[in-house]
């Protein structure tokens, strides 16, 4: 078993190292929490790995209903913190096999991954054309392909092809849908999937236009019918939408189930394709001419570029 090392930044192919399952326990170094997170029950490490710099993230999954009563019957130590009236809060422990934790490892990890991970605060950012021109497409352009060279592994087959559940070959309008590592395919109400498109060109919301509403529409027809045929998941039940800013350039759409409010589903963050094809077919070039706001970490070194140009133009996008 080995484990996922996606995101890597600036590195070359040769630098990414390979690890096996028993290599985390015993090689990675703790130096320090980056971030905790009390809604996801998550946790972001700084520490490093066989030499070089890595983020471990430590995530409690979902309960599995199928066992529940298991853990229930096995919970030990148990106490009371609290009792009012028909109102109690307790504590306890459930056996070892009900702890596991969900892990993903990034190494080398580098600064733009540090200053994802690590605190930040939040800006609401307002991206018009010009300054989508000015600033966002040159940062975009000085992106090294390397950064996403785990995604091209995926649509190519080389990597993760346990976790892919439908692949669409067609260079144009095909695309990948792969299983994303915050969900396991055990637990439907958590369904979380992202279908990669094949085509290169495409990098964000942005490079949408009429010409590529064909392969919009495939990836919500064949995306959520793949879906409701392998995990009972109705269209009515799924959230599609596609993030703007992305966390990476190369085009993607997440599909979710409704009641799992996973991150990056908030307005600010997530733009449902439905309207996003709606919005195309009003107007062919609208993702070109329309001004969109956002919701940015303010460590993100793209916000910091935006800030820094509006601020030497004498103007605000805040």
């Amino acid at each position: 078993m080995t484990v996922s090392m996606s995101n890597v930044d600036d590195q070359t192919l040769s630098e990414v190292i390979t690890v096996s399952s028993q290599d985390v326990a015993a090689d990675f170094t703790f130096e320090a929490v980056l971030r905790e997170m009390s809604d996801t029950k998550s946790c972001f490490l700084r520490g490093s790995m066989k030499g070089q710099p890595a983020i471990l993230v430590l995530e409690k999954p979902p309960f599995k209903c199928d066992v529940i009563s298991s853990q229930v019957a096995s919970l030990s130590d148990v106490s009371i913190e609290m009792h009012n009236d028909i109102y109690s809060n307790l504590t306890g422990l459930s056996a070892p096999e009900f702890n596991r934790l969900s892990l993903k490892l990034i190494c080398p990890a580098t600064e733009t991954h540090f200053r994802k991970y690590g605190p930040q605060d939040m800006a609401v950012v307002t991206e018009t054309p010009e300054l989508y021109q000015k600033v966002t497409l040159p940062y975009i352009k000085g992106i090294p392909s390397s950064r996403i060279q785990w995604v091209y592994n995926i649509i190519e087959g080389t990597k993760e092809a346990d976790r892919v559940i439908l692949r669409d070959d067609d260079p144009t309008d095909g695309f990948v849908l792969v299983m994303d590592m915050k969900w396991d395919g055990s637990q439907p109400e958590s369904c979380y999937c992202v279908a990669i498109v094949q085509n290169r060109n495409v990098r964000s919301v942005r490079d949408l236009t009429r010409n590529l509403l064909p392969l919009l529409e495939n990836i919500l027809d064949k995306g959520s019918k793949c879906l409701a045929e392998k995990y009972g998941i109705p269209l009515s039940m799924q959230r599609v939408f596609i993030h703007y800013q992305p966390s990476y350039y190369h085009f993607h759409v997440h599909f979710t189930h409704v009641k799992y409010l996973a991150p990056g589903t908030h307005c600010g963050k997530a733009h449902l394709l439905q309207d996003v094809i709606a919005n195309i077919n009003l107007m062919d070039d609208y993702y070109s001419k329309a001004s969109l706001t956002m919701i940015m970490g303010t460590n993100h070194h793209l916000y910091q570029l935006l800030a820094a140009h509006m601020w030497s133009v004498g103007e605000s996008c805040f």
